[in-house]
């Protein structure tokens, strides 16, 4: 064998050896195919896949961004056998989070996060509306910016509707109100009753 034809040998293994783990970033993605291409700087990917946290019997999708950056690993460093890992944080993307602290946040402001610690899930919008359960208290927070409904399965719902200020309350059933001490309706204009029988101290 030559000693060309073995310098192309070498030359080759140690292409593949510094191509079976490249940092790069996004540089297009093919979003319905699960595919992108990477910018390693001085070339780009062919497509190849990104690695989901489950494609079994369950199922999860979550693209990457252009722009984010990667590692690439590639099976005998031939890129088009290779698969995209994320998730690196860097200068541009810092880390925001604590011990026991499960938080997702996106572009447009909304944010999910779940403390393992104060048991507490909350889910901000970016509209400012808010949910928030407290696992300690076995209490709940709903803030909503306009309208909001709250619905069961048999028709029984608790609605708002901002732009007439009402707020209806609906049941399928008995709707009951009570209390240990009083109870007091105000209303500013009218009080309407409605019924085919009303019963005052029955």
């Amino acid at each position: 064998m030559s000693e060309i034809s073995n310098q192309t040998q070498i030359s080759e293994l140690e292409r593949r050896v510094g191509n079976f783990i490249r940092p790069g970033v996004i540089h297009e993605v093919f979003y319905e195919e699960g595919l992108c291409r990477v910018n390693f700087g001085e070339r780009i990917s062919p497509k190849i896949p990104w690695l989901e946290t489950r494609a079994g019997d369950d199922i999860s999708y979550w693209h990457p961004d252009i722009g984010e950056q990667v590692l690439v690993l590639a099976e005998y460093g031939d890129a088009t056998r290779g698969w995209v890992l994320r998730g690196f944080f860097s200068n541009q993307k810092r880390i925001n989070g604590k011990k026991d602290l499960h938080r997702i946040e996106y572009s447009n402001g909304t944010s999910f996060e779940y403390d393992k610690t104060k048991k507490t899930m909350k889910v901000n919008y970016e509209d400012g509306s808010l949910f928030e359960y407290n696992g300690e208290t076995k209490s709940m927070k709903l803030h909503s910016i306009d309208n909001f409904e709250v619905s069961s399965g048999d028709g029984s719902l608790v609605t708002y509707d901002k732009k007439s200020k009402s707020l209806k309350l609906h049941s399928e059933g008995t709707l009951e109100i009570s209390a240990l001490d009083n109870i007091l309706f105000v209303g500013e204009e009218n009080l309407t009753l409605r019924a085919d029988r009303i019963d005052l101290n029955p």
